[in-house]
């Protein structure tokens, strides 16, 4: 059996694609939905591998935003480090934070990854239409690193699946790579 998307090789008992994510046929995601991410992450190493790679992939997107921050400010205060020979001391919190959010969701909205899921071999994916909006709502918690890890954990301690942050699951968006934990957990399909 091959998948219809992508064309990878894939077993008939496979719900998801191993490759790209697709769903191959009707799961039961009853089993799954009632265990946590938190229980299910414990316990499987592919998607422990999906979450550290979903962490390069924003670091690598973080260096991205720091150099343009840097770049931004250096332009900015130009005048200042002629005359002053450095950087003025500024609180850059809030721009990084914005020009983060900025990044992530024209990338993502436009083309839908970033350079760090482009390199990591992430796409985001959209159960309903891709807006403007639902891409602004599972960004906004970028703006800042704590904000953005109660984002991840709210969505590792809530029922669903374990591969959304918290936000995902609000704009049904899925980041896709190739972790699929149906077939990892083993949930059957619904026999009726």
């Amino acid at each position: 059996m091959y998948c219809p998307k992508c064309g990878a090789e894939v077993s008939e008992e496979d719900n998801y694609c191993y490759k790209c994510g697709s769903q191959l046929k009707k799961a039961t995601t009853s089993e799954l939905s009632r265990k946590l991410g938190i229980n299910i992450i414990a316990k499987d190493s592919l998607l422990q591998e999906y979450w550290i790679k979903r962490c390069v992939a924003y670091i690598i997107d973080s260096i991205i935003v720091s150099g343009i921050t840097f770049i931004l400010a250096f332009i900015l205060f130009f005048p200042q480090i002629i005359l002053q020979g450095k950087l003025p001391s500024i609180d850059l919190l809030f721009p990084v934070g914005l020009i983060s959010l900025v990044y992530f969701i024209f990338l993502e909205y436009f083309y839908g990854y970033t350079f760090g899921k482009k390199v990591m071999g992430f796409k985001i994916e959209s159960e309903d239409s891709k807006t403007v909006l639902n891409v602004f709502i599972r960004n906004l918690s970028k703006i800042f690193w704590v904000l953005l890890f109660l984002d991840v954990v709210g969505g590792l301690i809530t029922p669903g699946d374990p591969i959304q942050k918290y936000s995902d699951r609000l704009v049904k968006m899925h980041v896709k790579g190739e972790y699929s934990p149906p077939q990892q957990l083993g949930v059957k399909e619904d026999v009726k």
